[in-house]
């Protein structure tokens, strides 16, 4: 039965958070940061099963996954295939929370020149699984691509979408070139995004991300995960983008609104 349709889901008891007037994935992701802050479930730990977390809080299995990729996405968590979710053994790094337009940032991407390299359909890692909602071995759309500013490679991205919205990609009827994914699939899906979360973090460049932005292996890059959701809380994007290091700037304005 649905979280929605249960009788009292929302009422406070045994094993369930104190956010009790929260959405639910909301309740459940809060309480479990509490749990890691306090210590309670330490760096590098196991955390309990999906199955333990849907009784514990009395919530369904997509909740549950849902405040896993909440968590994941904080940096938080980190997913292992058939292993489960561990507290991440960094858990203690600070993570300020910026905002910012959304549409401001997509309308950005209109200056990229965008190609795909390859089209795949194909199980996701446990990461990306655990944000769509899908099933163990439930296929998904893999798009890679490159972004160009001028000739030049700003961005090697992987981007994935629940096969609903990815198939018209992978079939090729569809090029974007200069326009953001996400608006592509708003516009050929009539899905409207109205959220998108990013966690932003320096990496050194493996040898498939220098080669396709053109730098040297080891080289300091930008790296983000940023995951598109629909005004039904459903991740419809996931995109892990490797940024070139001379090419890409944030512009953060902070002030006390």
């Amino acid at each position: 039965m649905p979280d929605a349709a249960r009788p009292g889901v929302r009422a406070r008891g045994p094993g369930r958070p104190a956010e009790a007037e929260t959405p639910l994935y909301r309740a459940v992701e809060l309480d479990l940061r509490a749990q890691i802050a306090a210590g309670k479930l330490a760096e590098g730990g196991l955390l309990p099963s999906e199955q333990a977390l849907c009784q514990q809080y009395q919530v369904s299995r997509i909740t549950v996954r849902r405040a896993l990729a909440e968590l994941a996405a904080a940096g938080l968590v980190v997913s292992k295939n058939g292993r489960g979710s561990y507290v991440a053994a960094d858990a203690g790094i600070l993570r300020p929370k910026l905002s910012g337009s959304l549409g401001a940032f997509l309308d950005a991407a209109a200056r990229l020149r965008t190609r795909t390299l390859t089209r795949q359909s194909l199980p996701p890692p446990a990461e990306v699984r655990a944000c769509m909602g899908l099933e163990d071995g439930e296929p998904a759309a893999l798009l890679q691509t490159v972004s160009d500013l001028e000739g030049a490679p700003v961005t090697y991205s992987d981007v994935w979408l629940p096969e609903p919205l990815g198939s018209v990609f992978l079939a090729g009827d569809e090029r974007v070139e200069y326009e953001a994914l996400a608006k592509a699939v708003e516009r050929l899906h009539g899905v409207q995004i109205v959220v998108g979360k990013q966690t932003v973090w320096a990496k050194a460049a493996d040898e498939d991300e220098a080669a396709h932005l053109g730098v040297a292996v080891g080289t300091a890059i930008l790296a983000m995960m940023r995951t598109y959701f629909s005004e039904d809380g459903q991740a419809v994007e996931l995109v892990y983008v490797r940024y070139h290091p001379d090419r890409f700037r944030f512009e953060i304005t902070l002030d006390r609104a």
